[in-house]
């Protein structure tokens, strides 16, 4: 009577190592996706912390709202070797807006600046972030009224 040998077979040990690959290069590649994502992530905080800056430029700058057009470009370059990979383009016109006004049977539309800013990484496609803000056209009966008193 033969007695039975220990130990694995050649095919279960190919086996063994396939199935140790698959999961090896799975595991891999989600760990790529992951740092990719948490990357892009950072990208977008980052753009969004930008945005707001930028827009509160945009805000602050009345020699901005002169005219009925407007557009810019630029980067931020300026503020540090960490943003100088972003960029931004803003384009600012005048629009009407409807009041919705229901006690009014004649209403007008009113026109405001509308500006459109947008923030992207300079290497890639597509916007990190965009934001669109409405600003009031200052009325220039209210400065006549007001010289005109004095």
């Amino acid at each position: 009577m033969k007695k039975p040998q220990a130990g694995f077979t050649l095919m279960e040990v190919l086996l063994a190592v396939a199935i140790l690959a698959i999961v090896t290069v799975t595991l891999l590649w989600r760990r790529v996706e992951i740092i990719r994502d948490t990357a892009h992530a950072r990208d977008q905080r980052m753009a969004w912390s930008l945005l707001a800056q930028e827009m509160a430029k945009i805000e602050l700058d009345p020699e901005i709202f002169l005219s009925d057009t407007g557009a810019e470009r630029g980067d931020f370059k300026d503020l540090g070797p960490e943003y100088a990979g972003f960029e931004y383009r803003w384009e600012m016109s005048k629009v009407d807006v409807p009041t919705n006004d229901p006690t009014s049977k004649t209403e007008q539309p009113k026109k405001i600046f509308l500006v459109t800013l947008s923030i992207r990484k300079i290497d890639e496609e597509g916007d990190l972030a965009t934001m669109q803000a409405m600003f009031p056209i200052p009325s220039t009966k209210s400065k006549e009224t007001t010289t005109e008193s004095k």
